[in-house]
């Protein structure tokens, strides 16, 4: 097993059910078919894990012994080995089978995983612009796995007033009615380039482009219609 806390080993489908689907919601997961006779299953294996190293947490390593694992293996149709594919929102969406240099996997990643940051970046005083995601859970029911990573709204929201009002956020503007106390910014001024809001089933997201402050959280009512 690996000391890793990116990279595990698979046993049994309720294990892969927890820590490949469920994973794949919040970090994509590379899962990786191998077998102990499979010599380049083994060659690949170290080049996987120095990647997922790299990235530090935003990408995960699943390694399942096909030998062990045939359930698994049948599910999915694995033929050959080795064979690597990516889960993300829990499901497959990318992949290759047999050995592969570390450029094209690399190659493999970009569209689906952050680039791991340069040596010496910060994340404040680097970055020359920042998206954001609001996620909101708008139903009656409170969240229960989600429960400290989402905001949870019980009456219904307007998603067409939510993108109305948002229009009017876009451009240069002074964000002082939302600045938090303690912020440390030097100015209120921000550019705002985008603001994208959309709906799936009961979660509800925004992903504004460059800084939006707390223009959502102080003003929930906002999108039924009334002030609070």
């Amino acid at each position: 097993m690996s000391e890793s806390p990116y990279i595990f080993d698979i046993s049994g489908a309720a294990n892969f059910e927890q820590l490949v689907i469920e994973n794949s919601f919040h970090k994509p997961v590379l899962v990786d078919f191998w077998a102990e006779w499979c010599a380049p299953c083994k060659a690949l294996m170290p080049m996987l894990a120095k990647i997922t190293e790299e990235y530090a947490g935003e990408l995960l390593l699943a390694k399942i012994n096909c030998d062990i694992e045939q359930d698994i293996v049948m599910r999915f149709g694995i033929r050959s080995l080795p064979t690597v594919v990516l889960f993300k929102d829990g499901q497959p969406v990318d992949g290759f089978a047999g050995a592969q240099p570390e450029a094209a996997i690399r190659e493999m990643l970009k569209p689906h995983v952050a680039e791991p940051a340069p040596a010496g970046f910060h994340a404040r005083f680097s970055a020359t612009w920042r998206r954001y995601r609001y996620r909101i859970i708008n139903r009656r029911a409170p969240p229960a796995l989600d429960r400290f990573r989402v905001w949870h709204v019980a009456p219904p929201l307007d998603v067409a007033a939510m993108r109305d009002g948002a229009a009017h956020l876009i451009g240069h503007h002074d964000f002082s009615t939302f600045r938090d106390s303690l912020c440390q910014a030097r100015s209120p001024l921000r550019t705002l380039d985008g603001l994208d809001v959309t709906r799936d089933g009961d979660e509800m997201r925004s992903a504004p482009l460059n800084r939006l402050a707390r223009a959502g959280r102080n003003h929930p009512s906002i999108p039924t219609g009334r002030w609070a």
